[in-house]
């Protein structure tokens, strides 16, 4: 039985593509090969060892020609085998489509554990810098406890307050002591100045009173001699 539409198809893809076959058998199976790969390198999954897309592609290519050729039962068995063969290459692409957006998932997963990651890591981060603050604030502390444990040894060391409180009296008792001594003594030389001034004032004027005399002496002395 013929097949009009497939018929005009097989005989449309058969002058394309025997517009670039060469006379010999091998040069078109080199340039079919050619075809195969820039048209379907992305479907390359193969079927017992042979490629879908090359296996599809030949098939069609025997279609064509059995269509040319006008041989309608082996047009049939390969119409048949070919739509199989386009089945197959659906199902991988429904495979592939299905496995991308199994990719697409995973990435949209990958990019929200990423996502959970940068804020745990920032999360983290700020934990870091607060324990930093915070063993700073504990380290001065530490510091400051220090320097009040050596005020303490240093404060041990030194007497009780009470002998301190004694020895205080003392050192009290005995600057009185000397201050009253001082004072007795600026007192003595306050009175011994007095006395030396007034032992110069009668020295002074015994002076004067000796020197008169004797001035008196010689002119009585001259008085009779004359």
């Amino acid at each position: 039985m013929p097949l009009p539409g497939a018929r005009a198809a097989a005989q449309q893809a058969v002058k394309a593509a025997s517009s670039s076959q060469a006379p010999s058998g091998s040069t078109a199976e080199v340039d079919e090969d050619a075809v195969l790969r820039t048209r379907f390198l992305s479907l390359t999954s193969s079927s017992r060892g042979v490629p879908i897309m090359d296996r599809l592609a030949k098939r069609f290519f025997t279609f064509a020609t059995a269509v040319e050729r006008s041989d309608e039962d082996a047009a049939k068995e390969l119409y048949t085998q070919l739509v199989k063969d386009c089945a197959a290459v659906a199902f991988q692409l429904e495979q592939m489509e299905a496995k991308a957006e199994v990719l697409e998932k995973e990435s949209d997963a990958t990019g929200d554990v990423r996502s959970t990651l940068a804020r745990r890591a920032e999360a983290t981060q700020a934990e870091i810098e607060s324990l930093k603050s915070e063993l700073s604030r504990a380290r001065r502390k530490r510091r400051r406890l220090e320097e009040y444990e050596g005020v303490r040894r240093l404060i041990v060391k030194e007497p009780p307050r009470s002998h301190t409180s004694q020895e205080l009296s003392k050192l009290a008792e005995e600057v009185k002591t000397l201050q009253d001594e001082h004072e007795s003594l600026l007192r003595a030389k306050e009175i011994r100045r007095k006395q030396f001034s007034l032992l110069l004032t009668t020295i002074e004027n015994l002076t004067t009173d000796i020197g008169h005399d004797d001035h008196i002496m010689e002119t009585n002395l001259d008085d009779n001699c004359s």
